[in-house]
């Protein structure tokens, strides 16, 4: 549908969407009494509109990396990924000012009008020609519905014959070209990432025995380290791959993705298995310089398949993204569970008492005895990030560089139309 009625549209219609769900959000804040807790369940109707922030990611996306070279969009992604960071790590402390200094009200009222100024500034964005057909390769030949399509007199026939008919494009999509697939994969491995960062300052609280106070202080080591690599490092990797050693930009990304995925695997491995504070430190570093990973591979994937495809692949991504969060997630929090439950007990106590905090032990349990199994959850990870990293080196180079030189020459002809 993006393709068709255009991009731009599409993505006002999401937006509109999850504004209606932030706003119903905040109405029932501020009328608890009235609506009770069970009106947040009503909540996800609204992303019926649109699709919700996976379609509106997949779409912004796509719009990025048609409108560039492939020589300019894995750094572009990188900036993408610098500045939402940007924004999250300044966006807390202003919400907090504002709460300080006046009331809840006000941060809240402000973050919706802010964010509805998103649209009209969309809007600002120039809308690329409508894609052709897709056409995924030649070898990927689908059958078009559009006589069927015409000699039908039913509306709903016609839908469902379109719907199956981008259906089966996607599948074959998704299917056929090895790259998609091993690069699916390797999203759906590397899904643990966000949630174990998340996890990391309990992590170290129940191992080291340190207060979440003293735990939390990891949170600005690793954020500052991102933004510095995010923004600043792998953008001039990036340069000096392309102009010193005179790589294409698939063979670029590549490496920088299958290095960012051994970074991510040794990283967690060694957070797993910190037995010293320094340990973890270092373990995080190693982490951190693997957070450039999404963005590479993504990078390398737009140059796989055809431009007029390149909606349907962040849809797919978005997809794997949400399957990733549904298998993953409860994963994370069992082996998490199993871990911190053991961590530290006393006799009669093994699960660190029902009332204590994390890092907190009880009066009568021996501080420093740590279950072994602590770190379970970021060894158990690492093996899935290793899994990512024999994906990404299964990519084919040279298949991204045909297609990439393609999609160059499609732009040169769209050009010369203009």
């Amino acid at each position: 549908m993006a393709d068709k009625y255009g991009r731009r549209l599409i993505v006002t219609i999401c937006l509109v969407g999850e504004y209606a769900t932030a706003m119903w959000h905040t109405i029932k804040v501020f009328n608890y009494d009235r609506f009770g807790s069970r009106a947040l369940l009503t909540s996800a109707i609204f992303r019926l509109v649109g699709g919700g922030s996976t379609v509106i990611s997949a779409i912004l996306m796509a719009m990025i990396a048609d409108s560039l070279p492939d020589e300019l969009r894995s750094q572009a992604f990188f900036y993408l990924m610098a500045s939402v960071l940007v924004g999250e790590l300044a966006g807390t402390p202003i919400g907090s000012l504002l709460m300080t200094v006046t009331s809840i009200k006000v941060p809240l009222i402000l973050g919706m009008v802010i964010c509805w100024l998103a649209i009209p500034i969309l809007w600002l964005v120039p809308e690329k020609k409508k894609n052709a057909r897709l056409d995924f390769d030649g070898a990927v030949g689908v059958a078009d519905t559009e006589q069927d399509q015409a000699r039908s007199t039913s509306i709903l026939r016609r839908y469902w014959l379109s719907a199956f008919s981008e259906c089966r494009k996607i599948g074959l999509l998704l299917f056929r070209n090895k790259n998609v697939v091993l690069g699916m994969l390797a999203v759906l491995t590397s899904k643990p990432t966000p949630q174990l960062l998340s996890l990391l300052p309990q992590y170290a609280s129940k191992r080291y025995n340190w207060t979440i106070a003293k735990a939390s202080l990891l949170v600005p080591f690793r954020d500052v380290a991102q933004l510095i690599l995010l923004g600043i490092v792998l953008p001039l990797l990036t340069r000096y791959q392309l102009k010193s050693l005179h790589l294409s930009a698939p063979r670029s990304d590549r490496k920088i993705a299958k290095y960012s995925a051994l970074w991510l695997t040794i990283g967690t491995f060694l957070c797993g298995v910190a037995a010293h504070p320094v340990m973890i430190f270092i373990g995080l570093f190693f982490f951190t310089l693997g957070m450039g990973f999404r963005a590479s591979l993504q990078s390398f994937l737009s140059a796989s398949v055809p431009k007029a495809s390149l909606a349907t692949l962040f849809v797919g991504i978005g997809v794997i993204d949400t399957l990733g969060h549904l298998l993953i997630a409860p994963a994370l929090a069992f082996t998490l569970a199993k871990g911190i439950g053991g961590g530290i007990g006393g006799p009669g106590n093994p699960g660190g008492g029902a009332g204590s905090l994390p890092g907190q032990p009880d009066d009568d349990e021996e501080p420093n005895h740590v279950s072994k199994w602590v770190g379970l959850p970021y060894v158990i990870s690492s093996v899935a990030f290793l899994v990512t990293t024999f994906c990404t080196m299964g990519l084919s180079v040279e298949k991204a560089e045909a297609h990439a030189e393609s999609n160059r020459l499609g732009r040169q002809d769209d050009a010369d139309d203009d």
